[in-house]
């Protein structure tokens, strides 16, 4: 069947899909939770998918000697997908049997709604659901809405009424287009058309499971990847009404650019309304000015580097630039805590196309202002077969923008890759002693001093007045903003009603257009906002230190069980089993997973 005739048949399927009440809805995400559970062992390692993952991700070669972290990595590979599939179902099944009136008991994201008075001094307040935990330790999150009085036009971006929906697959990671898929028909009620990325071709297998109710009701369709002929092609079909990627800023353009040729009828606007996206950031961790003792140094630079190691640093919520006061007493020591971090957690694999090259670049431009202003840290350590040169993180130094050698070009290109950079921000010339709002946010709320809007991690001691980090939170303009935590817990809550997405009131679209999550429809939503612990706890996200393959197993034993007392009797007999390999493993073979 030619991609028209499938595009056709698509198309025949929009009006009934659209039309399906709140009822219809939870019966269809609980055939897709059922069809899910049930087919673990089906899906697991539909078409070697996780041994595809692990050669992609450098852990193996043929003919050389594999890393040891492969099952490690295994595991980790199935829990992404039986978290994403578990939690964002659920939270729609929640959502749908509640509008529908099967379930009087309200949900507790919706019970939790309050309304607060901007800490400003102004009359304006927003409305925040939550906190709601996300299964990690003494980490919680709330929904926050744009504040009152403050015209905002909506951040979503849908299909019309008898159109197909359009997904280009990200390539980073296997979970995404997943999410995306659940996205856009449990949240929009759109059929899709997934083109998955050349990079993963191998999740066409894993899907087809997974998804399979979606596409025997004809509401999915999936290709692999063709070559930009075939997709300007599909672009062309009449019955397209919308366009969602997870990428760059450059493919944003790129396609939309593409519609507009293909589709000269259409305004630019009207072009750009059809193009939502899920793209990245040159992501800000701001150190506020207080008194940090060692402790919480050490715990907020370890919280940096393992986001930004995690996937060789091709992630869009990769932290990319570190805020620091000028006039801090305690920069040195936070230098060198950084240094000895990036030195302690290992290396992990740059497979992506062209973030090597970036870094390079990137490090040669700031050589150019001297060799002192970038520095690879060498690690000697990795969690791939073998450890490169171009896997260690560069720190780079900007300065402070009122210096006339002050450089930002990591703080306005994303590197997608293993680079660092330091901004020193002067509070000279200002009078408050509030360096934190009143220097900090404003340079990263300019967007012309930083790209993107996506996410952000701000750090503050035990010791810090709690209302400055209170009105920092109120008025930084990130989609997501974590505190004393890694931000990647901003996207694993927007599978349980958060919001994931640029912040609205950034201007472009540097970090995409549309949002992901928000299963409660909350109107206006701004922002996603992670509370972790203190800095004097450890986090619980440690490159040196991952979890135990044994827990990685439980969590997606429990994700893949149909109630809490089955799950629990599963890993029961989970942890027999691992014990009984213990003791057998000398006189047995092992049981390893075809890699070639």
């Amino acid at each position: 069947m030619s991609s028209s005739e499938v595009l056709d048949r698509l198309a025949s399927k929009s009006d009934e899909f659209s039309s399906y009440c709140a009822s219809d809805m939870a019966e269809l995400c609980n055939a897709l939770l059922t069809n899910f559970r049930n087919r673990e062992h089906e899906w697991s390692d539909a078409g070697n998918w996780r041994a595809k993952e692990i050669s992609l991700f450098r852990l193996y070669e043929k003919d050389k000697t594999p890393s040891g972290t492969i099952p490690l990595v295994l595991s980790q590979s199935k829990q992404l997908i039986s978290a994403t599939m578990s939690k964002f179902i659920s939270t729609c099944v929640e959502s749908y049997e509640y509008e529908a009136g099967k379930s009087t008991k309200k949900p507790q994201f919706l019970e939790k709604e309050k309304n607060v008075k901007m800490e400003d001094g102004s009359d304006r307040s927003y409305s925040t659901y939550g906190p709601l935990s996300v299964g990690v330790p003494y980490t919680s999150f709330e929904l926050h809405t744009l504040p009152t009085k403050e015209e905002q036009a909506s951040v979503d971006i849908k299909s019309k009424t008898g159109s197909i929906t359009v997904i280009l697959g990200a390539g980073n990671q296997p979970q995404l287009s997943l999410f995306d898929v659940l996205q856009r028909t449990l949240v929009h009620r759109e059929v899709v058309f997934l083109k998955h990325h050349p990079l993963r071709p191998h999740l066409i297998a894993l899907y087809t499971i997974l998804l399979e109710p979606l596409i025997k009701r004809g509401f999915l369709h999936q290709i692999l990847d063709s070559g930009i002929p075939e997709t300007t092609k599909i672009l062309s079909h009449k019955s397209i009404g919308h366009v969602h990627l997870t990428g760059s800023l450059a493919t944003d353009k790129a396609v939309r650019t593409l519609i507009s040729k293909v589709k000269p009828h259409l305004s630019q606007s009207e072009v750009d309304g059809m193009v939502s996206s899920e793209l990245g950031a040159c992501t800000p961790c701001i150190f506020s000015n207080g008194k940090y003792t060692e402790k919480e140094i050490t715990h907020a630079v370890r919280i940096i580097v393992y986001a930004k190691k995690l996937n060789g640093g091709s992630n869009c919520l990769c932290p990319q630039a570190i805020v620091i006061p000028k006039d801090w007493e305690q920069k040195d020591q936070f230098r060198k805590a950084l240094y000895d971090e990036l030195k302690r957690q290992p290396n992990q694999p740059v497979y992506y196309p062209g973030s090597i090259e970036r870094a390079q670049e990137m490090v040669k431009v700031y050589k150019s202002h001297g060799e002192s202003r970038a520095t690879v840290v060498e690690c000697t350590k990795t969690i791939g077969f073998v450890n490169r040169h171009c896997d260690n993180v560069a720190v780079v130094e900007c300065g402070s923008p009122n210096d006339t050698d002050y450089e930002n070009m990591a703080l306005r290109s994303e590197a997608f890759g293993p680079v660092l950079a330091i901004v020193e921000l002067s509070n000279d010339g200002n009078k408050s002693e509030d360096y934190l709002n009143t220097v900090a946010v404003p340079f990263l709320n300019n967007k012309e001093n930083i790209f993107g809007s996506l996410s952000c991690i701000l750090f503050a001691p035990a010791s810090f007045d709690p209302k400055k980090v209170s009105i920092a939170v109120e008025s930084l303009e990130y989609g997501t903003i974590a505190l004393n935590t890694p931000n990647l817990i901003g996207w694993i809550a927007a599978s349980a009603g958060a919001f994931w997405g640029a912040h609205p009131s950034a201007p472009g679209r540097e970090s995409g257009a549309g949002l992901c999550g928000n299963q409660f429809k909350v109107s206006s939503p701004a922002k996603t906002v992670v509370q972790g612990p203190s800095l004097a706890t450890a986090p619980a996200f440690d490159g040196a230190k991952p979890p135990p393959k044994l827990i990685l197993d439980a969590l997606s034993t429990m994700d893949c069980s149909n109630s809490t007392l089955v799950g629990i009797l599963r890993i029961q007999y989970l942890l027999f089993v691992s014990f009984l390999n213990v003791i057998m493993s000398p006189f047995i073979p092992a049981d390893t997973m075809k890699l070639d």
